[in-house]
């Protein structure tokens, strides 16, 4: 069974972090493009946030939640963690929860507002959404990081 739970903890790890490098190529490029080409380079990207980055955020965390629970017997076992496992813990779940409160809705209005319909406010949207992918993904990747020196 904690097979089943670190397939899920490695899987959500590798569509969030991985589809979030992605995502952060399609927006350079589609920077670059114009008219109908950055709508569906828009359209995209939110496909790769709906299909990859929220769903691997979501199982990382729960996962994460999960296996940390299992490691010290339930909520209430007395043995304490490690340094480098509550960092992986608060920033994992940081992460995911930024990429769920915030990342995914963010993105949804950035596709739906599109190009040229207020290019000031468009703007605007694309910064914030590069500024929230980039928190995120440095949280997964800090957490990716501390889980490198756990020693079990």
């Amino acid at each position: 069974m904690i097979r089943i739970w670190l397939f899920l903890h490695y899987l959500g790890q590798v569509m969030w972090l991985g589809a979030g490098m992605a995502a952060m190529v399609y927006g350079i490029v589609g920077k670059k493009e114009t008219g109908a080409s950055r709508t569906a380079t828009l359209r995209g990207q939110l496909a790769v946030h709906k299909i990859l980055i929220g769903p691997g955020a979501f199982f990382i965390a729960f996962s994460g939640v999960f296996l940390s629970l299992r490691l010290y017997g339930g909520a209430t076992s007395t043995g304490g963690p490690s340094v480098w496992l509550m960092v992986m813990q608060a920033t994992g779940i940081l992460g995911a929860l930024i990429v769920l409160f915030f990342a995914l809705p963010s993105m949804s209005r950035l596709a739906r507002l599109g190009p040229g319909a207020d290019d000031v406010l468009f703007e605007q949207l694309r910064r914030r959404q590069a500024a929230i992918a980039t928190l995120s993904g440095t949280l997964g990747l800090l957490g990716l990081a501390s889980a490198a020196f756990l020693r079990y």
